[in-house]
């Protein structure tokens, strides 16, 4: 059996879909979607939180709390950033610990948690709230090139399991993993950390459900999903079809399919034209796939640009980008890191300097005050 996590309440209160449907449609939504049999529905995490600040519509607290009075019979998850929580700075001991037992309060029973840097040691702190919250514990791991391959991220896992982790979730938000690899590292991680290990991706042109059909006939467990017409677009696999696919091969995802059928219709109807439209054009997901990393990333540098009127210049913005990464230890290059990354490149680009001025955030990575990186600082 491979079961799903369902991320599509999450996606939807997030850039770029959030404010498209009202809370009370998303409300009705987690309530069709408990019906199901998801293993999980991941329902906020920083985009989320970012994007309710921004608007100041509602509370992102209010919202899980209304989720969970909706949703009685499904587990909710949040997905944080280590003690970054849901912010691009990480917090003090004590206020991960408090943000921490009101998310559970407030009615989040699972916790997604990775480390920006991948640093294990980090996320101790936030994993004894967690456990002090009575919440379970999903560990994430950031799949990218790091010095030692993927030996470091099995070094990672057999941590993480020592920090008491329920499970290990390999991340793969740059849809870098091929099935094979993927296959194979998932059963190193497994072995490393002694507990089940799931998985979280995405990929453009159909990636993501390759491997995660592959990744569900080596024993992956969780796999996370997102209701097609919001997985269409978002690069994720659609629960829909995957469990289809998972059926094919006899393996149950223990779903009722066609009621996540007639789901994925309404939030289709509520959507309007355009639902299953891409979120990047077929040029940034070419970049994105030649660079190796996640799509939304290079669509930002591509606005960055055109906003200082210097497109032509993104070639050499690409190529200074992971010379760059590899000067502060090779971190994974997903939120808040790879945004730090390309506002470096683009400084050294456009000012022909290198070096020569870093934000904040920068300094405090370099200087290690954001945890350990793969591989040392030049």
């Amino acid at each position: 059996m491979a079961r799903l996590i369902d991320t599509t309440l999450r996606l939807l209160g997030q850039e770029p879909l959030a404010g498209r449907i009202p809370t009370g449609r998303l409300l009705d939504l987690a309530e069709s979607l408990d019906e199901v049999g998801y293993h999980a529905l991941e329902v906020t995490g920083g985009g989320c939180f970012r994007e309710a600040v921004l608007r100041g519509v509602e509370s992102p607290w209010e919202r899980i709390r209304l989720y969970r009075q909706r949703a009685t019979r499904t587990p909710l998850a949040m997905a944080l950033r280590g003690t970054f929580l849901v912010g691009a700075r990480p917090a003090q001991p004590d206020l991960v610990r408090r943000f921490i037992l009101c998310a559970a309060e407030s009615g989040i029973d699972i916790f997604r948690l990775h480390d920006p840097l991948n640093d294990a040691d980090d996320l101790a702190g936030p994993a004894e709230a967690i456990r002090e919250a009575g919440g379970r514990l999903y560990a994430g791991l950031v799949y990218a090139d790091a010095p030692d391959g993927d030996d470091f991220l099995v070094a990672r896992a057999r941590r993480l399991g020592q920090l008491g982790a329920d499970r290990i979730l390999l991340h793969d938000p740059a849809g870098r993993l091929d099935p094979a690899g993927a296959s194979a590292l998932l059963g190193r991680l497994r072995e490393a950390a002694a507990v089940p290990v799931g998985l979280y991706c995405q990929g453009p042109g159909g990636t993501a459900l390759a491997v995660s059909l592959e990744a569900a006939r080596n024993g992956a467990d969780p796999i996370a999903t997102a209701s097609y017409p919001v997985a269409i677009g978002a690069y994720r696999p659609s629960a829909e079809l995957f469990s289809q696919a998972l059926a094919g091969l006899g393996i149950d995802a223990g779903i009722d399919r066609d009621r996540a059928f007639e789901i994925a219709g309404d939030i289709d109807e509520l959507l309007g034209n355009g639902a299953a439209e891409s979120r990047v054009s077929p040029h940034v997901s070419l970049l994105a796939a030649l660079n190796r990393v996640n799509s939304g990333l290079i669509s930002n540098l591509e606005r960055r640009l055109s906003h200082l009127e210097a497109s032509d210049r993104l070639p050499e913005v690409l190529e200074e980008f992971h010379r760059v990464r590899e000067e502060i230890g090779s971190p994974p290059t997903a939120s808040p890191v790879g945004t730090l990354i390309v506002r470096q490149a683009v400084d050294h680009v456009l000012s022909g300097q290198r070096w020569q001025t870093v934000t904040e955030e920068m300094r405090q990575l370099v200087l290690g005050e954001w945890g350990h990186t793969p591989g040392a600082i030049a």
